[in-house]
């Protein structure tokens, strides 16, 4: 894994983060926005799969990541098509892109 990749992955999801705090404290957050959620989603992702890539290497990291994202998907789909586990909700377009 590229040490250069981690860190411009990690200053980018620390300025997400960071202007999302503030919007999202002083409810600034402007409507063409609103998909940002999904953006600090995916950055979240790919820093924990960084992660268990470089702790634990290629094959028992990707491993691990693979099980956390078919459960965490597995999840999502159960709690959205059930109302359990999440309570009673869908996805709509200011989420970003629906899948399934």
């Amino acid at each position: 894994m590229n040490s250069k990749i981690d860190l411009v992955t990690f200053r980018l999801f620390v300025f997400w983060y960071t202007v999302g705090i503030f919007l999202l404290t002083f409810d600034l957050v402007p409507p063409p926005l609103e998909w940002a959620n999904a953006v600090f989603l995916i950055l979240c992702g790919v820093l924990g799969g960084f992660y268990f890539i470089r702790t634990y290497g290629l094959f028992i990291g990707g491993i691990t990541v693979a099980v956390i994202m078919v459960f965490s998907i597995a999840a999502e789909v159960f709690g959205v098509s059930t109302g359990l586990l999440f309570g009673d909700y869908d996805y709509n377009p200011d989420f970003g892109l629906v899948f399934f």
